[in-house]
């Protein structure tokens, strides 16, 4: 948290002597919430959709983006669409099952 750089003012009002924690954010086990939703640093978007993506047996992309966008809080800067479409596109398994256009 502490080198992404959305997340990291946040991460660093709490390392002082009198933290401060913004609205509906917390620290459980090491990890930052926001509003009970796990907070994902930019250079771990991927890695986590990809894994939704095989969690959820290889879902679609649609379902794929509504799933991430319903547990995770990520920042505007993300873009999502684009990362789902990256992770689906590197799935040899959805690229073996899906239609030819």
């Amino acid at each position: 948290y502490e080198r992404c750089p959305h997340m990291s003012k946040m991460w660093k009002a709490n390392q002082g002597e009198e933290p401060f924690w913004p609205q509906g954010v917390k620290l459980f086990k090491g990890k930052m919430y926001q509003y009970e939703k796990l907070c994902v640093p930019i250079s771990m978007v991927e890695r986590v959709i990809g894994a939704h993506h095989l969690l959820h047996h290889h879902i679609g992309r649609d379902r794929l983006l509504k799933e991430i966008q319903y547990r995770y809080p990520l920042t505007p800067v993300v873009k999502l669409k684009d990362a789902v479409y990256r992770v689906k596109r590197q799935c040899n398994v959805c690229q073996a099952a899906e239609p030819p256009n």
